[in-house]
């Protein structure tokens, strides 16, 4: 067998990083002519309620390109971008990391979604406060998710963190969670656009979190100092644009 030396596993992330900029350079330098293709890393949000919609408007008006996306959470998308793997990322959360640039596209809510049983029915009723609720039995996204970075700090905001919660239970799949919200396992902070045909069909009840607490951006991801292909280019400026429109969505 063999094993990489420290040294060589230090190199590593740069040897990767070194070939992935040589096929980006050779994908744009190529003919226009020639198929193109764009790889996306996105995060679970993004992925599921706002990439397909963008890739089916900006393809109508470019049906020659294709696009290959990865689904990670947001920490593991800024690590694709920075790598190389990935022309762009879009995640749910805005890191401190030097080696990338953020850029706020479009807006979600996150909700506090509960199951709808006669318990939260009364409470939504009576109106009960953020720190009431969030006494509840808790389900929480994985530490390196998008959702669970914004959602602690909402806590500190509220000054209060995971540790003091009755946690029941942490999932790296929203499925999971709202299946386990309708189930009765507990409650969840969740994005809107996850819940919204769980609340259409009248199973799950949801608390905002107020006007500014429960408000996020979600983010277009770039590498700082390399090149973009004009391609990812292109389809940043789409992005931007889309998101200006709201008609258009």
């Amino acid at each position: 067998s063999l094993r990489v030396t420290a040294a060589g596993q230090r190199f590593y992330p740069y040897a990767q990083a070194m070939l992935n900029l040589r096929l980006r350079a050779l994908a744009d330098m190529g003919p226009e002519s020639s198929a193109q293709s764009l790889r996306i890393g996105a995060s679970t949000i993004p992925s599921a309620y706002v990439l397909p919609g963008l890739i089916a408007r900006y393809q109508t008006a470019h049906p020659e390109v294709s696009f290959n996306i990865i689904r990670r959470d947001s920490l593991g998308v800024i690590g694709g971008v920075v790598q190389g793997e990935t022309d762009l990322g879009l995640v749910g959360t805005c890191m401190q990391d030097e080696r990338c640039l953020f850029q706020p596209f479009v807006q979600d809510e996150l909700v506090l979604a509960a199951p709808n049983n006669e318990k939260f029915q009364l409470l939504q009723q009576q109106d009960v406060p953020l720190s009431e609720l969030l006494r509840e039995p808790l389900i929480l996204r994985e530490p390196s998710s998008g959702t669970r970075r914004e959602t602690e700090r909402m806590l500190q905001s509220l000054g209060m963190d995971c540790s003091s919660l009755n946690v029941v239970a942490t999932f790296n799949d929203p499925e999971a969670i709202k299946n386990s919200i309708v189930n009765g396992i507990g409650i969840s902070i969740i994005s809107r656009w996850a819940v919204a045909e769980l609340q259409r069909q009248r199973r799950v009840l949801l608390f905002s979190l107020g006007p500014t607490t429960g408000v996020r951006w979600l983010y277009i991801v770039t590498q700082r100092d390399s090149p973009l292909t004009g391609l990812a280019t292109d389809f940043i400026s789409f992005i931007c644009r889309d998101a200006r429109n709201p008609k258009a969505r």
